[in-house]
């Protein structure tokens, strides 16, 4: 017994003998250098102090009082102490050394030493406090926690020059103060139940991290450095959670979150991260290795200066959002390759400071569009897209790109192709193409563009059986050229072939067999290469051939020489005079009639519009007529004359109306009043914004007694009836033309997608079957609220993932709105601060789909918000139903398809139509005719079977040779060759009419 208020107290060696329990009641002044109890001694009672003691034996500790440790070293004996376990200096346990405590246990001051083969066993909390620490663990020791482990001390664990290689197991939370020093595992096992909590600062690394089978979910808030996982398991975060240089190590991670990687992320061979948001690395690395699988279904984004180190070929990422990159460093890294198979839902966007973005497998999965904003430093050798896209929207450019499938392609800002193949895929350009690099058609392939196409560097190479076809013009400039064409590839240009560049073409030693057809005129350059065709096709009389340094093998005229101006007259071998061109080559067919726009505003009598010079029935009684401004016709003699050439010109026999307003039209003993009106649309309603589900019309002023004929170019986005009025069906935008008198005027209708925004629900809210909305409302969180409505279902039915539902919608946690039936609910929701939100539902009847095709055509079908296959039925034998939702037309006539979807039954009503020729009179193979006719005389074109509601347009190249009437009957007026044209649910149909 030492009293409080004695000197210092000094053992060398002190053995305590005798029986039973032995007591020292000791102050802070006491020092024991080496303590042994004999066998008889069954536990040691120690109040107050225990200072720099060597245990030199197994024994029992406990106090009465209380009891602090200073500098004590077990020595590689078992020591057990009853109580909490309180150390103001350091604890040594030695080799061998076995702590176990009852309850917790506190380092406040000096380190904690495990040896080889230590083992600290701590039920309750582990705390280091002040500027207590960790001095070094041996590999083979281990420590076993059952509480949690509180780390608020300055210093660092361990500190500098050793290690914590010990095996730590704990059961309850791992918690790092904010002001704390490094804290460092080697190894770190959790051992509790359900859900363990471990909050970690920036100072914070972990090696090795295992979880027991009890953990379900490992919760993380702060910070997670340096990890190496060593068993499959899930993350959750309740603040937040920052990943740096972590390593999966072939094991499966779901995080419930999203995932912040401030460095690198290495998903060794056979990793798969699961993240339920989405993914941002801001700094160093993601590197996906074999097998690896990465699923985030939200965005994925590389930021600062973070990027893909490396990605090898069985890897697979898939992305339920959009892919972001705007960091300066390349992705991949050099020498390095992006091997991975990437499938994104979203769009791919590239910042334009961005360093180098390269895929070697992209697969694009999203639905309708889907859009690619790609700088000059992108690169894609393998790009494909799942049969949910209708069109890919690519603005900037396209590098490097094998097509692997059939597609779309259209531009919002402007796109340039470098070096791309087709790979015999059927690839559809809407607008001007563009190439600055070598664009090659494998054999098989078809390019189409809807514009014009310029070549501007590198070449074209035309594979065998390659299809090239140009509305427009086709430009070859700067050094640009082709480089082959096989004898079985065709090229069909509509406007103008112009050769500007300073290469060979074809170049040195190959050859342009393929067969070019052109529409408009052949210019060479004065100091262009050479240019040469094996066959070239001009199916346009009053056009000219200019050549200053090339030649033709074989030229075909459609008309004779004197109809063409060819400079110089010895620049081919051979001449076919009125040779007949092969059809146009037509685009896939669609599923509704799309006669096709002309020009906004005006008159079309282009090939491709879908104007016409209407021609009025004028005959020797008539008195009156009206126009529309920009209207043209051909009068029965040149002889007519205007009395206000400002409203309506003649100019031998071609009347054209050019303002509001009236004239007379007058010959010898005729007069006719032409009254000329202008229809108008305002600025504002020239587009027309909807809500798929939503109606509204077009409105188009002035038109008069006119009737107006309206049109949709996709009508599976937008239909329209014959009074202009509007449904919209699916997220798109289309343009719709009003025709009056064959004169067009353009008009956008846009569709949105309510699942894409937020609404602010201060009224009534009308949703389509299936479509989802995200509630918003000031002030309250419906992130956190729970519904009500009078026809709410029983918890049992509501379906999984959901937490509200009734007879109309279902509602998520995130309060998102999903439409499931039809009719009017009333929600009233209570958010957890007691805050409500009432919101009225109205969830309209699926809209009937109208659907017009060709006799031997397939269409695809593919109703807003449905899913996969569905069942579709019909009553008839008129259609085959395919898989994937596709129909194809057995036999002319009109049938209603039905199919049901989750609560929904779905119609469509289809027409199978036959635009081909039944009258004899008509010769020729099918879609393209040729019939003879006499000046006066009038011939009806009998269709094998068009529905009554499908207006059909035939354009004349020469309406004063002949043209056919609204009603489909030809007027033959004079002498000469007449080219009649229409589209019948995208088929070419062609007559040719030959004047005697």
């Amino acid at each position: 017994k030492q009293d409080e208020d004695t000197g210092n107290l000094s053992f060398e060696d002190l053995v305590l003998d005798g029986s039973g329990e032995k007591l020292l009641n000791l102050t802070s002044k006491s020092y024991i250098k080496n303590l042994t109890y004999t066998d008889a001694v069954s536990k040691l009672i120690v109040n107050g102090y225990l200072y720099g003691a060597k245990l030199q034996n197994d024994m029992t500790i406990a106090t009465e009082t209380g009891l602090q440790f200073n500098n004590i070293d077990l020595c590689g004996h078992s020591i057990k102490y009853e109580g909490d376990f309180k150390a103001i200096g350091t604890v040594t346990m030695s080799e061998g050394s076995t702590l176990e405590v009852t309850g917790s246990y506190t380092q406040s001051k000096d380190n904690l030493y495990l040896g080889t083969n230590a083992k600290l066993i701590v039920p309750g909390d582990i705390n280091f406090i002040n500027a207590a620490s960790m001095w070094k663990a041996e590999t083979t020791a281990k420590a076993t926690i059952g509480g949690d482990f509180n780390y608020t001390t300055s210093s660092g664990f361990p500190t500098a020059v050793t290690g914590n290689n010990a095996e730590w197991s704990i059961t309850g939370s791992i918690n790092q103060g904010e002001d704390s020093g490094n804290l460092t595992f080697q190894n770190l096992k959790l051992t509790g139940t359900g859900e363990q909590k471990l909050t970690l600062t920036s100072k914070s690394n972990i090696n090795k991290l295992t979880t027991a089978d009890t953990v379900s979910k490992v919760i993380v808030n702060g910070y997670l450095n340096g990890v190496r996982f060593n068993n499959d398991m899930i993350l959750g975060t309740e603040s937040g959670v920052q990943f740096n240089n972590i390593d999966l190590c072939g094991h499966s991670i779901k995080l419930e979150s999203e995932m912040k990687a401030i460095g690198t992320v290495t998903m060794s061979e056979g990793s798969t991260l699961e993240v339920t948001g989405s993914y941002t690395q801001s700094k160093d690395n993601l590197y996906l290795g074999t097998n690896a699988k990465l699923i985030v279904p939200g965005d994925i984004n590389f930021i600062n200066a973070a990027s893909m180190w490396k990605a090898e070929t069985t890897a697979k990422a898939t992305i339920g959002g959009n892919f972001n990159y705007t960091t300066s460093a390349g992705f991949p890294t050099a020498v390095t390759g992006n091997n991975a198979e990437w499938s994104i839902t979203g769009s791919i966007n590239q910042g334009e400071d961005s360093g180098n973005l390269t895929f070697q497998n992209l697969k694009l999965t999203g639905t309708d569009e889907q859009k690619l904003n790609l700088t000059s430093i992108s690169n894609i050798n393998k790009l494909t897209t799942a049969d949910t896209i209708s069109k890919v929207i690519v603005n900037g450019y396209l590098n490097g790109v094998r097509f692997n499938n059939d597609m779309t392609i259209a531009t919002e800002t402007g796109l340039q192709f470098n070096n791309i193949d087709l790979c015999g895929h059927s690839i559809k350009y809407e607008g001007d193409f563009k190439a600055i690099g070598t664009v090659t058609m494998s054999e098989g392939s078809t390019l189409e563009v809807t514009g014009s196409y310029t070549q501007s560097k590198d070449n074209l190479y035309l594979g065998t059986n390659a299809k090239l076809i140009v509305p427009g013009d086709i430009n070859f400039i700067n050094t640009a050229s082709m480089w082959k064409a096989e004898p079985t590839a065709k090229a069909t240009i509509g406007g103008n072939f112009n050769y500007t560049s300073s290469s060979g073409f074809p170049t040195a030693v190959t050859g342009n067999n393929a067969e070019w057809t052109v529409s408009g005129n052949v210019i060479q350059g004065e100091d262009a290469g050479t240019l040469k065709f094996t066959t070239l096709r001009m199916t346009e009389k009053n056009t000219s051939l200019t050549l200053t340094n090339g030649h033709i093998d074989k030229l075909i005229l459609a008309g004779v020489l004197a109809d063409y101006t060819i400079t110089p007259a010895d620049c081919y071998t051979t001449l076919e005079e009125n040779g007949k061109p092969d059809p146009t080559p037509t685009p896939t067919p669609t599923p509704t009639p799309t006669p096709g726009p002309g020009p906004e505003d005006k008159i079309d009598t282009s090939e491709n519009g879908g104007a016409t010079d209407t021609q009025p029935d004028i005959d020797k009684d008539t008195t009156s007529i009206v126009l529309v401004k920009g209207q043209k016709f051909v009068l029965n003699s040149v002889d007519w004359e205007s009395s206000d050439s400002k409203v309506v010109s003649v100019s031998k026999g071609t009347v054209t109306a050019k303002k509001a307003g009236s004239a007379k039209l007058s010959r010898s003993g005729q007069e006719i009043n032409a009254d000329v009106i202008e229809p108008t649309v305002s600025k504002s309603d020239k587009t027309v914004s909807l809500i798929a589900g939503e109606t509204g019309k077009i409105v188009l002023s002035g038109t008069g007694e006119l009737d107006v004929i309206y049109t949709s170019d996709q009508p599976d986005i937008a239909a329209v009836d014959d009074k202009g009025n509007v449904t919209a069906l699916r997220k798109g935008s289309t343009p719709v033309y009003a025709y009056v008198n064959g004169v067009s005027y353009k008009f956008t209708v846009k569709v949105a997608d309510a699942n894409t925004g937020k609404r602010d629900f201060t009224k009534e809210v009308y949703l389509v079957p299936n479509q989802s909305i995200a509630f918003k409302q000031t002030g309250f969180k419906a992130t956190k609220a729970t519904w009500t409505s009078d026809t709410a279902v029983d918890d049992d039915d509501i379906p999984k993932g959901y937490i509200f539902a009734d007879d109309c919608v279902k509602i998520n946690k995130a309060g998102k709105i999903t439409a499931i039936g039809s009719g009017t609910t009333v929600l009233t929701g209570t958010d957890d601060t007691g805050n409500t939100a009432n919101i009225t539902i109205v969830v309209s009847e699926p809209v009937t789909q109208t659907i017009h095709m060709n006799k031997g055509a397939t269409v695809q079908i593919k109703p807003y918000g449905t899913k996969g296959d569905l069942d579709w039925s019909a009553e008839d034998d008129i259609l085959e139903i395919k898989k994937g939702n596709k129909i194809k037309g057995s036999n002319a006539g009109n049938t209603v398809l039905t199919a049901t979807y989750e609560n929904f039954e779905y119609k469509v009503n289809v027409f199978v139509e036959d635009p081909s020729i039944t009258d004899d009179s008509f010769v020729g193979k099918p879609y393209t005719y040729t019939i003879d006719m006499k000046s006066g005389e009038i011939r009806e074109i009998k269709f094998g079977h068009i529905s009554d509601e499908h207006e059909i347009t035939f354009i004349s190249n020469k309406n004063n040779v002949a043209y056919a009437d609204s009603d489909l009957v030809i007027h033959a007026r004079s002498k000469g060759n007449a080219t009649l044209k229409t589209k019948i649910n995208g088929k070419a149909v062609t007559v040719k009419v030959n004047v005697e």
